[in-house]
């Protein structure tokens, strides 16, 4: 596969990605066996061979090992984290019969692969030849040892004599049926239900094989491929059906919004030969009204029909179990699901935060337009950084997170967790386990985002963009401190940065519109060289000459910040002018104001936290401004929204420059307790000892606020300085006012009123509102439950440019363009399939900068009508 668009619905954090991906394979519920020699395969493939198989090296050209049919046998790379010693090189055998051919045994087991170190191979001793030879159907013959026909342990077949592996087998075992589910229960719908690929017959050439079907009434095909002795081929099919006498089939929508009303479809099936009389009776929590009553529908012999059932979203905010059960006389089914109520409204967000040293108060309104159940609340403490940074892992993960810089935001912070708990006693087991699982997510994402000719870009596309490479770099080389990184992906990335040096002391890059390729060029040289030597690079004296001009002529808090680093990190002199020099620009309060731009073009608040934090690492380095570097980490706390410090790249750089500050600043926790007061009444109280980690959440007390004004106290007893921040969220029915947004938005239906199965067309008006052009710019159109996006049909768009990436999260597409012309107007159709009856309002629609994200147009939810497809 070339392309993926849609990538992250398989290579997400979601639990559904691993079952997409499953379906993508179609191997649902398997990982298939993989039998194959790894030379052919290298030979083949080249390059995209060796970084499937994540070669730290490339290996040389290996000598054919012999065997005793005098033939050369392919050696796979084994399986393993540790790298393996080669045994010595045996002197040839003579000539010998082949060995008969080997028959695959399964390994039982379900854990994940290792990736494959470098493995060099070497000409493996000679076995002791079979006395029966057998012919190999291969052009080249592969004998090896048979296997015992009993279950392995997982890992490499192995030569008896040598141990050196012959065979590599990949496998995870089939699909089980869960023990302790009823004959009722009807919600597994796994598609491949059993796969074998070593089975052994008898000698009458026939085998027997058991499996459990899923709960889907469908047909399963099996097929059967199979090997004799001789080398003879031979293969056969079959279809197996799975129903019931009598069963039902429900179709409902992913999510709705509070106040849509679904007629839900409910398919009938008699497989019976008698008439039946069905009932159906659906039963659902809390979010959900409907009539208990049962509905009924006459059935003749062998035939289907359908009946709709009315359901009602109430105000609710989460997930919502339905049960559909049907009967007809002695038969009986029930299929079990869930489906996501989310409240109507424009969403807004009130963020208090700071250092908790005594005592804080806060202040704020619930307005009378408050959406009914909508209200969330969430108040913490943080006596160590881990919480933070689980904080701020949280708060990225709400966001999109489709291109190279936004999975890379979302996996750096949990770059920063493991290195913080490797580097703590009593570490935080269940934080590490989950910031492991995420990081692999994440690792494994950014790998599909490297370009054919070298380096990063957003999407994957070449060329790539050297900005965002630089900023790759560094992630990987944190990364590597904490979990393994392919050694060639480093090196090539150095490579290629290097080669982007013009002579000049400055980086030949690309100018393109999207954020990390648009900015000057003195802003560009600066980051690529700051990512260089934070990556430990050498031989770049010309680019710190250029550097330390740039520092004595500039007063951009955010280039002096960048050229005190670089000066930090290569030991020149002229770091200790440049800090005074920073030192001077920094605000009574701490901020760093006044920056042109950034590396990503951003503005507002996401440009002085960049600038901040920075400024920040480069105090702490000289180890000799620690009243500045405080003055701005205070003020970095106050800023902290939702766990995000701004856009992705200002929370990244702000975690990066909390985790110094903390490092350069921390005092032993002390016993103590924090108590949280709503209008002047004690909400809770909790107390934590020295050995506390991560943050100190309070429980959430939305049901405590009505309409008005109310107080908010944060109180601390013992303990030390913490940081501190509490969240309200809820939707109103007026949009969150966002003055200045330079991209507007507009959307609507080609129809109010659809039917069943039919098409309709969202028309989505993009304007750039500014007369100068605009960076990375998104777009985020919300779908009424009960219609589908067609994936093709978007597909299209970006193949035509109109679109230059998208991702589809719950019922929300998101486009992306690199950038927007002055003045540009974009219009954008995206077809709707109406797949559910009902009535439905979407989510609101919004567009904005996506390094200005604090800034947004919004317009209202797209509102629709599906009459049912029989009327």
């Amino acid at each position: 596969m070339k392309e993926l668009f849609d990538s992250h619905v398989y290579l997400g954090r979601d639990p559904a990605s691993e079952k997409a991906l499953d379906l993508l394979l179609g191997t649902q519920g398997w990982r298939r066996f993989v039998f194959f020699s790894h030379e052919k395969f290298l030979e083949a493939c080249k390059d995209p061979a060796r970084r499937v198989l994540a070669y730290r090296l490339k290996p040389p050209p290996p000598a054919p090992p012999i065997n005793p049919g005098g033939m050369p046998v392919p050696m796979p790379a084994p399986i393993g984290p540790q790298r393996r010693t080669p045994p010595p090189t045996p002197p040839p055998a003579p000539p010998a019969p082949p060995a008969p051919t080997p028959v695959p045994v399964p390994v039982p087991t379900r854990a994940p692969l290792p990736v494959p170190p470098t493995w060099v191979p070497t000409p493996a001793p000679t076995p002791t030849p079979s006395p029966v030879p057998t012919p190999v159907p291969n052009p080249t013959p592969v004998p090896v040892p048979v296997p015992t026909p009993t279950p392995m342990p997982a890992g490499p077949f192995a030569n008896p004599t040598s141990g050196a592996p012959t065979l590599v087998i990949a496998r995870e075992y089939a699909h089980p049926a869960s023990r302790d589910r009823g004959l009722k229960d009807r919600d597994d719908f796994t598609e491949t239900v059993y796969w074998h690929a070593g089975l052994p017959t008898g000698p009458d050439g026939r085998t027997t094989v058991r499996f459990h079907v899923s709960d889907s009434i469908t047909s399963f095909k099996v097929w059967a491929d199979a090997i004799a002795a001789d080398g003879s081929l031979g293969g056969g099919d079959a279809t197996i059906v799975s129903q019931k006498p009598f069963y039902i089939e429900p179709k409902l929508p992913l999510e709705i919004t509070a106040g849509d009303i679904v007629d839900l479809p409910v398919a009938l099936f008699n497989r019976t030969a008698t008439r039946c009389r069905s009932q159906v009776r659906v039963s659902a929590g809390k979010g959900l009204k409907l009539d208990p009553n049962p509905v009924e529908l006459d059935l003749p012999p062998q035939s289907s029909g359908r009946i709709y059932v009315p359901l009602a979203a109430s105000a609710f905010n989460g997930m919502v179990r339905i049960s559909i059960s049907g009967a007809a006389g002695v038969f009986k089914d029930e299929v079990v699901r869930e489906i996501r109520v989310v409240p109507a409204g424009y969403p807004v967000r009130r963020s208090f935060s700071g250092l908790l040293s005594s005592s804080a108060r806060m202040e704020f309104e619930i307005p009378v337009s408050l959406a009914d159940g909508s209200l969330e609340t969430e108040a913490s403490v943080c006596p160590t950084p881990l919480g933070t940074l689980a904080g701020a892992v949280k708060g990225l993960l709400r966001e999109p997170y489709g291109c190279f810089e936004q999975t890379s935001s979302v996996t750096y912070p949990n770059v920063m967790v493991l290195s913080y708990i490797e580097n703590h006693a009593n570490p935080d087991q269940k934080t590490a386990e989950h910031a492991r699982s995420l990081l692999e997510t994440g690792y494994r994402r950014l790998m599909g985002f490297e370009c054919r000719g070298g380096g990063f870009e957003w999407y994957g596309r070449d060329p790539a963009s050297e900005a965002l490479t630089a900023y790759g770099l560094m992630e990987f080389i944190d990364m590597s401190k904490v979990r393994w990184v392919d050694g060639d992906l480093l090196a090539r990335t150095r490579r290629w940065l290097h080669g982007k040096r013009d002579g000049r002391g400055g980086f030949r890059s690309r100018i393109a519109s999207d954020g990390l390729s648009h900015a000057p060029a003195e802003t560009t040289n600066a980051y690529i060289l700051w990512s260089l030597l934070e990556a430990g690079e050498k031989g770049l004296d010309r680019e710190i000459d250029a550097t330390r001009k740039l520092a004595a002529a500039t007063r951009d808090p955010y280039l002096l910040a960048l050229a005190a680093n670089i000066l930090g990190l290569a030991g020149d002199r002229a770091a200790a002018d440049a800090l005074s020099s920073l030192a001077e620009l920094q605000s009574p309060d701490g901020a760093m104001r006044g920056a042109a731009t950034s590396i990503t073009c951003s503005g507002g608040i996401g440009l002085e936290i960049e600038s901040t934090s920075l400024a920040v690492l480069a105090f702490l380095r000289s180890g000799k401004f620690p009243v500045e570097a405080s003055r701005a980490a205070r003020w970095l706390f106050s800023k902290c929204e939702g766990g995000r410090f701004g856009s992705t790249q200002a929370t990244v750089l702000a975690l990066k420059a909390i985790i110094a500050w903390d490092q350069a600043t921390a005092k032993p926790v002390k016993p103590g307790s924090v108590r949280l007061a709503l209008d002047g009444r004690e909400v809770s109280s909790v107390p934590f000892t020295p050995d506390v980690q991560g943050g100190i959440e309070f429980a959430p007390f939305a049901d405590r606020l009505s309409p008005g004004m109310h107080v908010a106290e944060l109180a601390l007893e013992g303990g030390i300085e913490m940081p501190y921040s509490m969240d309200i969220r809820y939707r109103a029915a007026l949009p969150p006012s966002n003055q200045g947004c330079r991209v507007g938005i507009s959307a609507a239906l080609s129809a109010a009123e659809i039917r069943e199965g039919e098409v309709v067309e969202a028309r989505v008006k993009i304007r750039n509102l500014s007369g100068s052009p605009l960076p990375t710019t998104l777009a985020v159109i919300g779908i009424p439950g009960g219609l589908e996006p067609r994936l093709d049909q978007i597909k299209d768009l970006v193949k035509e440019g109109k679109v230059d990436f998208f991702e589809i999260t719950g019922r929300e597409v998101v486009l992306y363009w690199y950038g927007l012309a002055p003045e540009a107007v974009l219009e954008i159709p995206i077809s709707l399939t109406a797949s559910v009856p009902g009535s439905y309002s979407g989510p609101v629609s919004r567009a904005y900068l996506y390094y200005t994200d604090e800034v947004k147009s919004w317009c209202p939810g797209l509102e629709v009508k599906v009459l049912r497809g029989g009327e």
